[in-house]
């Protein structure tokens, strides 16, 4: 259940990264940067 969950977030997260990268929105860009960073560290 935990993996089925990150892997939606993930795609989730994909999904507002290629929006907001069509949009031109940098903030937006690098707020997606800083959620993955973090979901990286927390499975090392």
């Amino acid at each position: 259940m935990v993996n089925a969950g990150f892997f939606g977030e993930v795609n989730l997260s994909k999904k507002d990264v290629n929006a907001n990268l069509k949009g031109g929105s940098k903030a937006g860009f690098y707020v997606q940067i800083s959620q993955y960073l973090f979901l990286v560290l927390l499975f090392l």
